[in-house]
């Protein structure tokens, strides 16, 4: 399970990132992004809190306050590796074809949204027709000071 920090945001902006989304099989994917309920967990001693534990007791799970691009969608198998690093400097880049363009990993993009100054914490699970259910954690702390944009 993935944890994304989108940091500090002011109520009245937005924040974006991108995730990838592959597809490690021959065959193709047919994908769903759900929210899951993440409920505060109770502890006993507050001795043997971890930093992790004690952020998600003070979490307020809000899943409208991320916005996904894409919801459901499907992946052809098995998808091309990410080009990270330019392809040349003195060579311009090889324009991809169709056929590429096809197993390229699924880009989705989400805008955190606050709206108020709290921490926000929410889980969202990909889920496969014939495939391994996949977890990310989503965070992100409002502010009302204005130098966070």
């Amino acid at each position: 399970m993935d944890e994304l920090d989108f940091g500090r945001v002011n109520v009245e902006k937005s924040r974006r990132i991108h995730i990838y989304l592959s597809n490690d099989t021959d065959v193709t994917a047919r994908w769903q992004l759900n929210y899951v309920k993440f409920p505060k967990k109770q502890t006993i001693g507050h001795n043997t809190t971890t930093p992790w534990e004690v952020e998600n007791m003070e979490k307020t799970d809000d899943a409208s306050v991320f916005e996904f691009d894409v919801f459901e969608g499907a992946l052809k198998g098995t998808s091309l590796p990410l080009r990270k690093v330019p392809e040349g400097l003195l060579v311009p880049p090889v324009p991809k074809d169709e056929e590429e363009k096809k197993y390229q990993p699924q880009t989705i993009f989400v805008d955190f949204k606050p709206k108020k100054n709290v921490l926000y914490k929410s889980k969202f699970r990909f889920t496969c027709e014939t495939g391994i259910a996949c977890d990310i954690i989503l965070k992100g702390r409002g502010s009302y000071e204005e130098n966070y944009d």
